[in-house]
């Protein structure tokens, strides 16, 4: 499960390649999305964060950067090979969709050693 993270990131590519190398199932993924619902992938970028706010008082959230819209979530998620089952699975609603993919390798994971874990 990858929610709500991916349009604070500084590098949403890196960090599904990461989810990527270690996923041996099914990835769902949530994030806030662009307006735009175009058969185009496409993105926007808010580098000093989203604004929000009255339009006499206005404020940015720094930690809100990337909206893609859902073409865009397809194929990144393709792009980084993801290819089995990618789509979206959350109807139109406006803001935000839930994806799922999944992993080129499917296999049961283990369980974790628990003596070892950081707050063992």
């Amino acid at each position: 499960m990858f929610f709500g993270v991916l349009y604070h990131l500084r590098h949403p590519l890196l960090a599904l390649e990461k989810i990527h190398a270690v996923c041996t199932g099914a990835l769902l993924m949530q994030t806030a999305m662009c307006e735009n619902t175009g058969d185009e992938p496409m993105a926007e970028f808010h580098p000093f964060g989203v604004k929000s706010g009255p339009p006499d008082n206005p404020r940015y959230d720094p930690t809100c950067l990337w909206f893609p819209n859902p073409a865009c979530c397809i194929g990144m998620l393709e792009h980084i090979d993801f290819k089995k089952g990618v789509k979206r699975i959350s109807p139109s609603a406006p803001g935000g969709g839930v994806f799922t993919a999944k992993a080129a390798l499917q296999a049961k994971g283990n369980r974790p050693v628990e003596k070892t874990l950081p707050w063992s």
